[in-house]
């Protein structure tokens, strides 16, 4: 994202974050999981931009983005090199670090716990590259690994009054598009206009 984009982004406020997060480890406690492994990239980042308010761009690299939200401790962000940068100045989670030095990190953020990792959840599991899940498996050593998919799933099923009113304004904007197109609608016109008509309503789609 860049600053041109934001200037027409409308956020969620970092409370509905914590939020997320605060429920995340309720589901974790009950299920007795003590971390989840987040995994998300550029081309389906639905996961981790849920709980970081973050999306990885391959314009510039292509790149994963992986979350760590160890059950007692702050979550901390992973993604490329280049990466980092958007996600350190528009993430709400400060702890950003480098996806390439990921084993290393998680065996210092296991250090750091209160008390040792024995049970883990991954999300994402169905898309986890084989070189990160090693990368993974050599942070995370004597550590039962299961899928968690579905606790975040039945989580984000259920949306907060925050995420209704965001996606009434989604709503909101896919009329206004398939109204600007219908009044173009004519003989001879071709989709790719008619595309031009719904892009220009969704430059401004806040106006």
């Amino acid at each position: 994202m860049n600053d041109v984009y934001m200037s027409t982004y409308q956020d969620l406020p970092k409370e509905e974050y914590s939020r997320r997060l605060k429920e995340t480890r309720s589901k974790m406690g009950k299920n007795n999981i003590d971390a989840l492994f987040v995994y998300s990239d550029e081309y389906r980042p639905g996961n981790g931009t849920y709980f970081t308010n973050h999306k990885t761009i391959n314009i510039v690299e292509e790149c994963a983005q992986v979350l760590f939200i160890p059950l007692q401790g702050g979550p901390v962000v992973f993604t490329g090199s280049l990466n980092t940068f958007a996600a350190k100045k528009y993430s709400w989670i400060k702890d950003v670090r480098k996806v390439d030095d990921l084993a290393s990190h998680l065996q210092q953020i296991c250090e750091e716990l209160p008390s040792p990792l024995k049970k883990v959840g991954i999300v994402g599991e169905d898309i986890l590259p084989v070189t990160l899940y090693h990368s993974m498996r050599e942070g995370l050593r004597k550590v039962k690994f299961v899928n968690a998919k579905e606790l975040v799933d039945q989580q984000r099923a259920v949306k907060s009054e925050e995420e209704v009113s965001l996606m009434k304004k989604a709503a909101e904007i896919g009329d206004n598009c398939i109204s600007a197109v219908l009044k173009e609608v004519e003989p001879g016109k071709s989709e790719m206009e008619l595309c031009g008509v719904a892009s220009m309503v969704l430059s401004f789609p806040f106006k």
